[in-house]
């Protein structure tokens, strides 16, 4: 009972996770955007597992683990490169000035 409690939290978190990077507007977007990916996710995991036979609680706890470390991983912001100012400086008006 406990590892479906864990794999249905797994799979809620991963699917809010994936909908506030997709979804856009409101409240309602995004909750049909979690159910649409939790539906998904557990179609895709259910279909993987199958094909390998492995369709146990746990390596189900793990795939659904694994797809909401790649979704953590996958939504992170990017840190763009600091883009220096276009218009001068004080400090580099006066090196212009010396030569």
């Amino acid at each position: 009972m406990l590892v479906l409690l864990l794999t249905t939290a797994l799979v809620v978190a991963a699917a809010l996770v994936l909908a506030t990077h997709v979804a856009q507007g409101s409240v309602t977007s995004w909750l049909v955007a979690a159910y649409v990916i939790a539906f998904a996710e557990i179609v895709v995991v259910g279909l993987a597992l199958s094909l390998v036979d492995a369709f146990t609680r746990w390596p189900l706890l793990a795939a659904t683990a694994a797809v909401l470390a790649l979704a953590l991983v996958g939504t992170r912001p990017l840190r763009l490169p600091r883009i220096p100012p276009a218009t001068p400086t004080p400090k580099s008006r006066k090196r212009e000035a010396c030569w």
